[in-house]
Formats: structure tokens, sequence, C-alpha cells
């Protein structure tokens, strides 16, 4: 870069979260890509008494030397509401730098019999106020079709652009596992890593290991991720009752980055039955670490089928779910196949996605405007 790019970056509610949620994963990962590539970062949050943002040091953001040559950003991958910011649309309006907004997903409006109330209940707002961004980057296309979709419905005139832009896979700072053999635990380690909630899907997950175990089966299955408040409990008192019984069943709850990359140098196989998904991070990472998928067919694990190293299976049918499990056990040229195409999946670093988006936002690795 000709010259350092500068990046506001909004922190208001990540400086007070205690969990690493995927959504922060994502936004802590790019932040630092971001400075990787040149970018002079500035974080900054939401003063409700100024109405504006201010450096976490106190000041005022000064968008002038930015804006002078053209480079200035204000980023949030934060979720917010004019609501809980009283005045932010004014101010998006009134900066002089360019606003723009990563977008995760919309499944608290498609999904909110099983989602957080306060998510249920600001989404609509949420999705409404992105209108006020110069940019939005969505995190794959079917969040980018989900969001243009409610703006049709509201009858949005102009709204503005939004692009997708690809999530780094790579998460612990290991390079990508391109030959992988076989691990040698035993039994054989099954790794789902996801908050313990309905829309992870963990329930089925279980319906159909319990199946397998009942057989005779022998393999580890360990579940990686903090509970849901609100709807997580009956899902660990289940855990709690496999294990009574002697099953080969772990939790993990909150693991942090150094505690996964053990474990998926371990695994066998990563299952994620999620219902619903923006991104699906844990299938990228997975595939970074030479880790075959057993999938749900949503859109974000569907993309990565047909010869990347993922399997779908229609998780709601714990048969299915466990037919297909049970093939990858006892067929090892099959699981060896879908082990080696994890090779072939054209997946991106978080230093090359942090290239992408500067280059959405009009800003090209050489610096030019």
């Amino acid at each position: 870069m000709t010259h350092r790019v500068q990046v506001y970056w909004d922190c208001t509610k990540a400086r007070r979260s205690r969990h690493a949620s995927g959504l922060q994963r994502v936004a802590n990962n790019l932040r630092d890509a971001l400075i990787a590539n040149g970018a002079e970062l500035t974080p900054v949050h939401w003063d409700g008494r100024q109405q504006r943002f201010v450096s976490t040091r106190g000041s005022d953001i000064d968008p002038a030397e930015s804006h002078a040559n053209g480079s200035g950003i204000f980023f949030t991958a934060e979720l917010f509401s004019e609501c809980e910011r009283p005045g932010l649309q004014s101010w998006l309006a009134a900066t002089p730098q360019r606003t723009v907004a990563l977008f995760h997903d919309a499944i608290p409006l498609r999904m909110p019999e099983i989602t957080w109330p306060q998510s249920v209940q600001r989404h609509p707002y949420y999705l409404e106020d992105l209108c006020g961004f110069q940019l939005v980057l969505a995190v794959s296309h079917q969040s980018a079709s989900d969001l243009r979709a409610f703006w049709r419905w509201k009858g949005v005139s102009r709204p503005p652009p939004v692009q997708v832009v690809s999530c780094g896979s790579d998460f612990d700072g290991r390079p990508r596992v391109l030959a992988s053999s076989e691990p040698d635990s035993d039994p054989p380690l099954w790794l789902c890593t996801a908050i313990l909630e309905p829309r992870k899907n963990q329930s089925g997950l279980l319906d159909a290991c319990e199946l397998l175990w009942t057989e005779g089966h022998r393999f580890r299955l360990v579940l990686a991720g903090r509970v849901n408040p609100h709807y997580g409990k009956p899902i660990l008192r289940r855990i709690r009752a496999l294990q009574s019984r002697g099953f080969a069943l772990e939790h993990l709850p909150a693991p942090t980055d150094q505690q996964l990359g053990p474990l998926y140098e371990q695994a066998h196989l990563c299952v994620f039955p999620s219902l619903a998904e923006g991104n699906g991070l844990p299938v990228l990472e997975a595939l970074w670490r030479g880790v075959p998928v057993v999938a749900s067919p949503i859109p974000a694990a569907r993309e990565w089928s047909g010869g990347h190293g993922v399997e779908i299976v229609d998780p709601l049918t714990p048969n299915a779910l466990a037919e297909t499990l049970r093939t990858l056990l006892s067929d090892p040229d099959r699981y060896r196949t879908l082990r080696n195409q994890t090779a072939k999946a054209p997946l991106l670093s978080w230093n090359e996605a942090a290239q992408a988006l500067l280059e959405l936002c009009g800003i090209s690795k050489r610096g030019s405007g």
C-alpha cells in the first residue's frame, strides 16, 4: 500500500463481550487481518449521550485526514438498531468517511421460535438501519439474498449495494493441511463445534449417535460450544443422560481457538447438523485442517459438497444421519476419499479475505482509491 488505510472499527459491544461467538470470531479475525494488511485501525464505540462514535480512548473520531486521501472507512460487524443507538442514522448521513457494514444473516426473522428474544425484536430494525450505510458486505450469497428480499418487502427504493465477501478459514495461526493422513486416535473422534441450541441441532446428532452406540459402534463425540441460556439446557441434560449410560460423549464449554486446534488434529470427522447458518464457519475451519465434514443441506454447506470433503445428509431424520455416519465408520475407502477431497476446497485465509474486503471497499492492495 502507498499509504495506510484508516479504519474506524466499531467495538461497542465487543469490548464488553465475554463470549467468543461465531460473529465475534469473524469480526476478530477480520480485524487482525486488516491490521496485517496495513490498515491503521482505530477502535471506536457508540456514545449514547453524545450520539456519535468516539475512540476507546475517549476522543471523538476525526475523519479529516482519512477523508482527505479518500481511504477512510467506518466499519461495523456488530448487530445494532436505531432504538439501541439513537441518532445513528443522522451520524451515518453526516460522517464524511465511507460507511461499511458486515451482514451475517437473517436467521432471527426466519427462525424466531428458537432465537434469542432480544435478537428477534431487534433484527427487523437492524436490517432497515443497514440502508444507512454506503456499502453492505454479506458473509454468503444466502445472506445477501435474504437481505435484498427483506428490503424489497419493506419497499426500500434506493438500498445500498450488497457485495459478498468470503470469510477466512484459518483460526489459530496454523497453515492449511493439504495432505491429511488419518488420525491415530482410538476410538475415532467426531467433533461438533457450535453453541448448544436447537438451531445447531445437536439433538438430532445425539439421536443418531445413540443409535450407533447401542449398535456397538465405537467412536467418541465431542460437542464444543457454550450453552444458550434460553434454549440450550435441555440439550445439556440430554448430554449428561447419555454420559451416565457410559457413552463416549464429552462437552467442552466455551472452547478457545487454542483448545480447538488439537481437537481438529485428532478429529476423524466434523459433524455440522445445523438447521440454518449465515456462513457456517466450522465447516470452513474443519476443511482448512483437513477434516472431512458431514453437514445438513443448508446453502452454507452445500457449496462445499461435490468433491470438496463435505457429505450432505438430512439431519432431521436420525436414521439418515446415522446411516451416513455408520458408512464412514465401516467403509475406510469412502472415508479416505472424503478426507482427501478436503485439499480441493477453494478456501481463503483471513489475510486473503481482508484483501478482498479492501478491494470491495474501493481500496486496492496498493492503496489506490
